[in-house]
């Protein structure tokens, strides 16, 4: 399976809406210098913004790329392997998400535009006192309904546990979804890495208490952690197993532009969870 290499494009938003859309992009760098600029890494992305353009009052976007998709050869033409080269034109495919870039007072940019509709939700990382939260999740008999049934409390340690380790050694992302207003925690998600078949698989989980299901608040927290990622650039493609029964979680799967690929057997807490196996190959807001 196609395993994404991201990169940044900076475009002033007035040369990318003149570009014709039915066909592969064109900077206008690939006339003058034979080649398309592309930037690793959100902050190395922002600083060469600042550098070369803190001055040009155009609105900016910045779009992500899968390198390996855009039907012209790359490489890297700088020491520090920061700034790959694309010596051709970008297939639109290869184009997975445009977004604004934000500036302050003083024309400085500062990050990516979030949705304009305003935040419902914040995320905030997982901490050893928020033991209750999983808690609270993990042993609710339909909630788990899913996923094999309610875990004994007796395994609640273990797991908490083993998610602030993954956290302290930067091999997971977990984090508490709060209601921007209110402060309060209604539930979790996660983004993980493993070895599946000899490659690397990243996967995304989430879970919101019963009582504030159904209000969009998954859907919302699942964005927020794809532009993390999408802005982090470790994770490649994302997956995602709801189980084949879980209308909810597919659902949300297919409006977040995840894509089904297929059905497959998922072990949770030693117990074999037949699912649906859905793929984010590019970002959508």
């Amino acid at each position: 399976m196609h395993q994404m290499r991201t990169t940044f494009h900076l475009v002033p938003a007035e040369v990318w809406a003149a570009a014709e859309p039915g066909t592969p992009y064109a900077a206008p760098s690939l006339d003058t210098e034979g080649f398309i600029h592309t930037t690793d890494g959100a902050t190395a992305l922002l600083a060469t913004a600042n550098r070369h353009y803190r001055d040009d009052p155009r609105p900016f976007l910045v779009l992500t790329v899968d390198l390996d998709a855009t039907g012209s050869p790359w490489t890297f033409d700088d020491a520090a392997q920061i700034y790959p080269h694309i010596y051709g034109r970008i297939d639109r495919s290869a184009v997975l998400r445009v977004r604004p870039l934000v500036r302050d007072g003083d024309g400085r940019f500062t990050g990516f535009a979030r949705d304009p509709s305003g935040a419902m939700v914040r995320l905030r990382p997982y901490v050893d006192a928020d033991r209750w939260l999983t808690e609270a999740i993990e042993t609710d008999d339909a909630m788990m309904a899913e996923l094999g049934g309610p875990l004994p409390a007796s395994a609640i340690a273990r797991v908490h546990d083993r998610r602030i380790a993954g956290m302290a050694r930067d091999r997971l992302w977990y984090f508490v979804v709060e209601l921007e207003a209110e402060g309060q925690a209604v539930g979790t998600i996660g983004l993980w890495s493993d070895d599946v078949d000899g490659q690397r698989r990243s996967e995304a989980g989430w879970a919101v208490l019963r009582a504030f299901q159904g209000q969009g608040i998954a859907l919302e927290a699942l964005r927020q952690l794809l532009d993390r990622a999408d802005e982090d650039g470790r994770w490649g493609e994302i997956h995602a197993f709801p189980g084949v029964s879980n209308a909810a979680s597919n659902a949300l799967c297919r409006t977040a532009g995840f894509r089904l690929v297929g059905e497959s057997t998922v072990v949770y807490a030693g117990r074999d969870l037949h699912c649906n196996h859905w793929v984010m190959s590019g970002q959508t807001s």
